[in-house]
């Protein structure tokens, strides 16, 4: 399940590098009004109304304030969302340059302690691979250095920079044990959208400690990246059956490889690790979305000849599991998906093969709309039923019309 509590990707926002600022900015700045209230939330909507006005040195210096008032103090969402304006900020009033911003966070991220250091460290590692995804040619044109002091990420090959995102996610999650112990709700300051609305996003139940935030966000890096590295011969794979087994053989499996840069073994490993933490839970929520993204995950990425019956008979244990639970609804709807993705396999009076597998899909999202018709998960069930209900016609002509021949 893809929830808005992940929207903490904001560094695509703060490191935007947007235009430089114009040059007008520091004479506007001495004419506005520009008051530290000394009220966090005030303060925040005065800075966002400079930044609206694309006035980003006044900004800024109001921004500083916040700085050095909540670092004083130990607010640390504060102080978090301060560090990110700054960078956002400073890049914006000095020529574009990604390498200054990452060469930034490094920096408040090397002097901050827990738990701001481990969020710093999360927002480092995706700061490297978007650097890598903005200049992905140049990467492409390196060769592999060795016996090279690397301290600029403008000479690194691609080795370096994969090797030093893989490092700052998994330092990230290095005390497991005290960010367990921290609710996600702490965050809230940089989490919300505060722009429209300060209750918290739908999921975030799904993501309730800080643990389970950066955990996920280094999971879905790793799900949704490929390195384009070369792999050894013995590379990492998910064909073994047990990967889509049931949620307790799973969490006992013993994983190991020597595939240093393999995004699909970290991927499974730290699911191992979310799932292992909420088998217990009494609201089983948490641990059956995590699950979902497992099984997902690997049905989409194994090459097991079986690996459908295995991916169903998953789902089925998740829906005995939790049929009286609205979490019920999100299951189905990966069932439903994949019958109705199935369906389009038909062809009519060339066989029957796949021919109800449309019919199967809309039951199944039947069966969760009549039993929880208002969860989360019912408007997705619902979606499914109207693209199966959607009438279409299709035409086929011949590739290649002879002149003055019937048209076939």
């Amino acid at each position: 399940m893809k929830t808005r509590i992940s929207a903490l990707v904001i560094f695509f926002f703060l490191v935007s590098l947007s235009s430089p600022a114009k040059s007008f900015d520091k004479y506007i700045s001495n004419k506005i009004n520009i008051n530290f209230i000394n009220d966090y939330e005030k303060d925040w909507k005065q800075v966002d109304s400079l930044v609206k006005q694309k006035l980003p040195k006044s900004a800024l210096e109001l921004v500083n304030k916040i700085y050095d008032k909540s670092k004083i103090e130990n607010n640390h969402p504060n102080f978090i969302r301060a560090i990110m304006y700054k960078i956002k900020l400073q890049s914006d009033t000095r020529e574009k340059d990604f390498v200054n911003a990452i060469n930034d966070l490094k920096t408040e991220m090397e002097k901050a302690v827990f738990p701001d250091k481990p969020l710093l460290q999360s927002m480092l590692a995706e700061m490297y691979w978007a650097y890598y995804e903005n200049n992905r040619n140049k990467f492409y044109q390196r060769t592999k250095t060795e016996n090279f002091k690397q301290d600029d990420i403008r000479t690194w090959d691609l080795f370096k920079l994969v090797d030093e995102v893989i490092y700052y996610y998994k330092i990230s999650l290095d005390d497991p044990q005290n960010l367990q112990n921290i609710n996600v709700s702490f965050y809230n300051e940089i989490l919300n959208d505060y722009d429209d609305d300060k209750s918290a996003p739908n999921g975030r139940e799904l993501r309730p400690t800080l643990y389970d935030f950066l955990a996920h966000r280094a999971i879905d890096f790793y799900i949704n990246s490929e390195s384009n590295l070369t792999r050894p011969a013995d590379q990492f794979v998910l064909n073994d059956e047990s990967y889509l087994g049931n949620t307790e053989n799973f969490v006992k499996m013993n994983n190991t490889s020597n595939d240093k840069y393999s995004f699909e073994f970290y991927a499974i490993t730290l699911l191992q690790d979310v799932i292992k933490f909420h088998i217990n839970d009494a609201n089983i929520n948490a641990l059956v979305d995590a699950d979902l993204k497992r099984i997902s995950f690997v049905y989409g990425n194994s090459e097991n000849a079986s690996k459908e019956k295995y991916y169903l008979d998953a789902l089925d244990y998740l829906e005995n599991k939790c049929s009286n639970n609205p979490i019920l609804t999100d299951i189905l709807y990966y069932k439903a998906d994949l019958f109705n993705n199935k369906s389009t396999g038909y062809k009519p009076l060339e066989s029957t093969n796949f021919k109800w597998d449309a019919k199967t899909a809309y039951e199944i999202c039947d069966k969760g709309i009549q039993k929880f018709p208002d969860s989360k998960g019912t408007d997705k069930l619902r979606r499914i039923q109207s693209i199966i209900k959607m009438k279409s016609v299709e035409l086929k002509s011949e590739e290649i019309i002879i002149p003055d021949k019937p048209f076939k």
